[in-house]
């Protein structure tokens, strides 16, 4: 602890941002919404892209990126095809950075949380930038959330657990009331909003796929603008999953092509450009012909990344779109960690449950 004279304080440390304006380094913030609203791909779309080392997310800077620790206390079944979703549509590799812990635990119980850092450290050992606790009722110790001492004794633990690890952002994943008339607040005790930094509150409306994301609190700051994002479907190999994109982004339409018309669209892309071409050309450069060819060129249409530039009553001139030539061009990661695990140290807690990369998870 320091003395400053207000006349003087530029020795006392500045906010720093993990995404600019939105969510503060060094902090303990908290995002909350109604069941399905989209929490879970919210964090995740955070977690991975400060672990990929990605530039931007929702349209904002990326000011500090690094290893990144997600406490999964829920919904453990689907994680990989929503890893591999989110990698597809944003065109970006499994980050090994990104750590997932697979299980609950009381955040207030020490050995525990020494069981996370052995975990954590069995993957990086570099000092994560944010960590994710989804969600509250997953890692919260025995006791009543709306009582204001239980409530302080988690808040605590989870502040205990970023000492632990060396630092980084700590963020909560929570749900609204289910009262009437109270839709709109988080539940449990008040002293959860009163320790945060920075709180965002997401909506969506019933039968909606957009994600209205708000600021509800920012301490020092009037907070970011509100902004929406597209819950959409990405197609895989087996199967299908969602993520959160920029409305109408190019990553957007991307994600709507199947993995297999994908790499159609990025060989067509490859070879002609966006100059119009003939239909053999098209089957030529993407491998497919017949129905196959059909099917991709009709569904990379429908998408807006490909246009169709011939005159009634001559033959069809195909183009691939803007859009889809800066989709295609997304790099496809930033630093990653070598994923390599560090030997076992005598004494280290038991894990009680699986941490792993999202690399490979």
């Amino acid at each position: 602890m320091t003395a400053y004279s207000a006349a003087d304080l530029s020795g006392i440390p500045k906010t720093e941002w993990i995404v600019d304006g939105v969510i503060p380094s060094n902090s303990f913030a908290m995002v909350y919404g109604a069941s399905g609203v989209g929490k879970t791909f919210w964090t995740k779309d955070l977690s991975l892209s400060v672990a990929a080392g990605r530039s931007s997310i929702w349209g904002r800077r990326i000011l500090r990126s690094g290893p990144t620790l997600y406490l999964l206390g829920e919904g453990s079944g689907g994680i990989d095809n929503r890893v591999e979703a989110w990698s597809q549509a944003h065109g970006v590799r499994r980050p090994a950075r990104a750590i997932i812990w697979d299980g609950e635990f009381d955040v207030t119980d020490e050995d525990c949380r020494n069981a996370v850092l052995a975990g954590y450290r069995l993957h990086v050992k570099a000092v994560p930038e944010l960590i994710v606790v989804d969600t509250l009722n997953a890692y919260f110790p025995d006791g009543d959330e709306n009582n204001s001492t239980v409530m302080k004794r988690f808040v605590s633990g989870c502040k205990s657990l970023r000492k632990t690890l060396g630092g980084g952002t700590v963020l909560v994943v929570h749900h609204t009331r289910r009262k009437a008339g109270t839709a709109d607040d988080e539940r449990g005790s008040g002293a959860l909003r009163a320790a945060c930094d920075a709180i965002v509150r997401l909506g969506r409306g019933k039968g909606s796929d957009e994600v209205t994301v708000t600021s509800d609190k920012t301490k020092d700051d009037i907070g970011f603008d509100p902004f929406s994002l597209m819950m959409t479907a990405v197609k895989l190999d087996e199967g299908s999953s969602l993520a959160l994109v920029t409305a109408d982004s190019p990553a957007a339409k991307l994600a709507r092509l199947a993995p297999k018309h994908r790499t159609a669209l990025s060989a067509v892309a490859d070879e002609l450009g966006i100059k119009p071409s003939k239909g053999a050309d098209i089957g030529r450069a993407s491998g497919l012909k017949g129905g196959a060819l059909t099917g991709f060129t009709e569904a990379a249409i429908a998408a807006g990344l490909m246009t169709d530039n011939g005159e009634k009553g001559h033959p069809r001139r195909l183009s691939v779109t803007p859009d889809a030539i800066a989709a295609l061009a997304v790099p496809e990661n930033g630093p990653e960690s070598s994923g390599s695990p560090e030997p076992d140290r005598a004494g280290s807690p038991v894990l009680p449950d699986a941490v792993v990369s999202a690399g490979d998870s």
